[in-house]
């Protein structure tokens, strides 16, 4: 394919100018290293154990290069590449690793006593036979991160987020996930062997539920109620009728939606559905519509013509002219991001999904779904197209 694209002419400024340039604007700069000669640390090979404390490698491309005893204290690698690297034994702490792409890394040897914390990795890349083994994450975030093909050992998550996080293709062995944040991560594919997941959690995740279901794995649940601190996935699921009448009570409807598609009660799932999205339309709550227009796009309980009526009473009530000058021009931004994202769930193929393994589970009875014993009120929930009902409690 011809391109119409010029070549950038970077070889025409000499040393001299580009020098001049940099002392220029290094005088606006507060911090004077801003603006070097050669801002990305581009290495192959080799042991590294440096310190970069205070420093920063941002936008680095650094491949076959083992980090040993390496200093990340209060650094930042924001947007860094690793390839086929190794961090053994570092001291990482409150460090930015946001953006990274770790390919065919492996991180071993920081346990408890030289925990990672503080440290971001949002949005970040763990994939193609990457390896995390004895290591201790603590009060870190991991939002939007990616960890795919490889495998977590002797691995603990405490304190920390990973809220829209995905796990796929991921073997997990002695995983504890404690005191902590997985609101609608996803799970596709795992294999868990002595893995510990947070109570409260379970039923904000995307397919969580129909692997414990399912599963003959050992794992487990966090509790308090005896002196093991765990429960089994059985002793969970004796649980789901008190999870649906809080959730119920509290309209909490995503939680709500996921036990009843779990269920395969799909009618029920429908009605939760629309109305959370009449609510959080309503509320502007961009975030309660994406993740609910998300579990429409995950289970196949609406049709394509259904989805593109939601979409369009989304799209069509959500309004402006009531808010304030300053709350505009916060929302501005999140309806244009968040609106690309819902009408991406709602107006993919109907066949077509990310999440193969669960949501053929989730959608192997179709749309017939289950008749509930508990009888709705009639609403006027029509201005989807689409017949719902509001429960009374």
């Amino acid at each position: 394919m011809e391109t119409n694209v010029d070549k950038l002419k970077s070889g025409n400024i000499d040393d001299y100018h580009f020098n001049l340039s940099i002392e220029k604007l290094s005088r606006h700069a507060k911090n004077k290293n801003k603006f070097k000669a050669n801002p990305q640390l581009i290495s192959v090979g080799g042991v590294d154990s440096g310190d970069y404390t205070n420093k920063s490698i941002r936008r680095s491309k650094i491949s076959q290069k083992e980090f040993h005893l390496t200093k990340f204290v209060n650094s930042t690698a924001a947007g860094s590449s690793f390839i086929c690297c190794k961090f053994d034994n570092c001291e990482i702490k409150n460090a930015n690793f946001q953006e990274c792409t770790f390919w065919q890394n492996e991180f071993a040897n920081h346990a408890k006593k030289n925990a990672i914390n503080y440290t971001n990795f949002n949005r970040s890349l763990f994939s193609n036979d990457f390896s995390i083994n004895d290591a201790y994450f603590e009060h870190s975030i991991f939002r939007q991160t990616a960890f795919i093909d490889g495998k977590l050992k002797n691995t603990t998550f405490y304190s920390s987020t990973l809220e829209d996080t995905v796990f796929s293709n991921v073997t997990m062995e002695n995983v504890k996930f404690n005191d902590l944040n997985i609101d609608y991560s996803i799970f596709d594919n795992i294999k868990l062997d002595n893995v510990i997941l947070p109570f409260s959690q379970i039923c904000f995740t995307f397919g969580l539920l129909p692997y414990l279901m399912n599963t003959k794995d050992d794992v487990y649940i966090t509790s308090a109620q005896n002196d093991k601190g765990i429960i089994q996935p059985k002793d969970f699921f004796a649980l789901l009728p008190d999870f649906e009448i809080y959730y119920l009570k509290t309209d909490s409807f995503f939680p709500l939606a996921n036990i009843y598609l779990v269920q395969e009660k799909y009618n029920e799932a429908r009605n939760t559905i629309l109305n959370g999205i009449l609510r959080a339309t309503a509320t502007f709550d961009f975030r309660q519509i994406k993740y609910l227009c998300k579990l429409i796009y995950t289970y196949s309980v609406f049709d394509f013509h259904q989805r593109k009526n939601i979409y369009d009473y989304i799209n069509s009530h959500i309004m402006f002219c009531e808010m304030n000058c300053k709350r505009w021009i916060v929302r501005t931004y999140t309806k244009q991001e968040q609106t690309c994202m819902i009408k991406t769930d709602l107006l993919l193929s109907y066949f077509t999904s990310s999440l193969s393994g669960f949501r053929q589970f989730a959608g192997r009875s179709g749309d017939q779904g289950s008749r509930s014993s508990r009888k709705p009120l009639s609403v006027s929930s029509r201005c989807f197209g689409i017949s719902a009902s509001r429960y009374s409690k």
